[in-house]
């Protein structure tokens, strides 16, 4: 009897054995068979942001001095009004900052009062600039 219980301990201790193995071998090719798909994905996203870089490129070469130049010569973008008969206007290129391509910071006056303005810019094809006044605030 003692046999008997010896063998089906070694039997089901061998199976058990076996089951584990081969649930450990399932979970293991699971788990390469995900890691497959998600490098996968990775490669087409990769491909994807490869192809996009071509619109990431600076689309005008305009220089800092040039732009700051042409935003002090378009008084007329400053919306906001001056004061005491003040007119607004940019009076120095240290206002101005250039924060990337296509947007600019600017600082004006009056005399009376200050305020500042978000500006976008663009280059048309005859070379000129053309600005657009998105935001002002008076401080």
């Amino acid at each position: 009897m003692q046999q008997w219980i010896e063998r089906t301990a070694w039997v089901l201790l061998t199976g058990l054995l076996f089951w584990l193995w081969n649930t450990a071998d399932r979970d293991a090719q699971d788990m390469m068979h995900v890691l497959e798909e998600q490098h996968a994905a990775m490669e087409r996203q990769t491909a994807q942001l490869d192809s996009l870089t071509v619109f990431l490129q600076p689309i005008q070469d305009v220089s800092t001095l040039e732009l700051k130049r042409d935003l002090m010569s378009k008084p007329s973008l400053i919306t906001v009004p001056g004061v005491h008969g003040g007119t607004m206007r940019i009076v120095s290129e240290s206002n101005i900052r250039i924060l990337d391509d296509g947007w600019v910071y600017a600082e004006f006056e009056d005399g009376h009062i200050q305020a500042a303005g978000l500006f976008s810019y663009s280059r048309i094809q005859n070379g000129q600039i053309t600005w657009k006044l998105l935001e002002s605030r008076v401080f």
